[in-house]
């Protein structure tokens, strides 16, 4: 349709028809043409204001490092009309020279994912009911759209006991169920890493405790989803010792001395290397071995917490 009206009319493409659009007689003769044109240039004004929505089917944002990103809402519409209006953004974002634009596309309407691979559209990521997909736009030079997210987040907690010198360890079930190890799990979404440790320490052995410190961790390639892995480990003061192993995932909680851990076949290097750790940080107060959490405004987004990991120091 888009290149019909213009070889009808004879007009430029980069023009994106605003100048036509005011004539009644193009409305009156081509009533289809004029209103998919129209969505075109409402289209436009909306991205020379940087946001705004241009109909009921989308809405549009300047993004970081002078990209686009474009929310497709959930009113259908079909592969046709799509085509039309991503070829008039690509028009404008090269014009405006747009250095990358994003698609986030709802899953009941992915058969619109289609029309945008064949504009170049590559999958970028896709979380819940949406898929986004990005496009670099500048020719002749590499891409720098960042990969989504490439690591996934483990936390342990290291509950340490020092009047018994024990520290709490747990077996897992199922594949790894041969080790003792520090309850442990993933991070959920916008949850800081001392607040993992507690909550899975709780969830994993019924034990309450309280965030100490940071003390060491690891990184590994190639793991879950072909993913990256950062896993650290805390220092944590009980608050109580009771146990109460989750049927779910935990075979057996106990807490150990360390001693006994160190003569141990059945756990790893890292549990054994945190083990030392405690003892030595215990004579120094855990001033030696302590990277501590604190909590600070970040200096980007303003109202926004962040937790800056560092060695305690006198300021």
């Amino acid at each position: 349709m888009y290149n019909s009206f213009r070889n009808i009319f004879k007009i430029k493409t980069n023009n994106i028809l605003c100048s036509c659009l005011n004539k009644r007689l193009y409305g009156r003769f081509y009533p289809s043409i004029y209103k998919q044109c129209k969505q075109i240039s409402v289209q436009h004004r909306a991205l020379s204001t940087s946001i705004g929505c241009f109909n009921d089917k989308y809405s549009i944002q300047e993004a970081r490092f002078n990209s686009v990103f474009v929310n497709v809402n959930d009113e259908h519409q079909t592969s046709d009309e799509f085509q039309l209006i991503l070829k008039g953004l690509l028009d404008s974002w090269k014009r405006f020279e747009k250095k990358s634009a994003f698609l986030a596309i709802p899953i009941d309407q992915s058969h619109l994912i289609s029309v945008a691979s064949s504009y170049g559209f590559k999958y970028h990521h896709a979380r819940n009911d949406s898929a986004v997909l990005s496009l670099w736009l500048v020719e002749g030079k590499e891409s720098k759209i960042p990969s989504y997210a490439n690591h996934t987040v483990g936390v342990a907690g290291a509950c340490f006991n020092e009047e018994n010198n024990e520290l709490l360890l747990v077996q897992d079930k199922g594949r790894y169920n041969k080790w003792w190890k520090f309850p442990g799990g993933f991070s959920d979404m916008k949850e800081f890493i001392g607040d993992t440790a507690v909550r899975e320490v709780f969830e994993e052995t019924g034990v309450k405790s309280d965030f100490k410190s940071l003390l060491s961790f690891r990184q590994q390639h190639d793991t879950i989803f072909g993913q990256s892995d950062l896993y650290f480990i805390c220092r944590l003061h009980p608050l109580s010792y009771e146990l109460t192993a989750c049927p779910d995932e935990i075979e057996r909680c106990e807490w150990m001395t360390i001693d006994r851990i160190l003569s141990m076949n059945d756990t790893t290097p890292f549990v054994k290397l945190i083990s030392r750790l405690m003892l030595d940080g215990k004579d120094k107060n855990f001033q030696n071995i302590d990277i501590i959490g604190e909590e600070v405004e970040s200096w980007v987004t303003k109202n926004k917490k962040m937790i800056l990991y560092h060695r305690d120091i006198d300021w």
